[in-house]
């Protein structure tokens, strides 16, 4: 088991989110937000205040989750702002992250 240096920010889209996906895909299935995927997010390490965490990172955030459901930005809210982003997703972090498998972690960029 390895340990990765980083926190993590666990993202669940709210009931608001789930209205506006449908808006944009009629044919999404409909279910109570708490029984969703959410997403993770790795940020730094260590830090002891969430709020400048989100602060900074809301707006990619937002928009990740929001090409998840189109790609078409006409389709999304005119303004990302943290307040819409508070009302559509819900937060969860922590400081300890661990990789349980043996492999290496993969990445790759994504274009927002």
């Amino acid at each position: 088991m390895k340990v990765v240096q980083r926190s993590f920010l666990f993202i669940r889209a709210k009931q608001p989110f789930w209205n506006w996906a449908r808006e944009c895909d009629p044919d999404l299935m409909e279910f109570a937000p708490e029984e969703t995927e959410g997403s993770v997010y790795l940020v730094e390490e260590d830090f002891f205040e969430l709020d400048p965490i989100l602060k900074k990172s809301f707006k990619m955030i937002l928009e990740t989750e929001l090409s998840a459901v189109t790609d078409d930005h006409n389709e999304w809210p005119e303004k990302l702002t943290f307040e819409l982003f508070e009302s559509w997703f819900s937060c969860e972090y922590g400081n300890s992250t661990y990789d349980l498998e043996k492999g290496g972690i993969g990445t790759y960029e994504v274009e927002l």
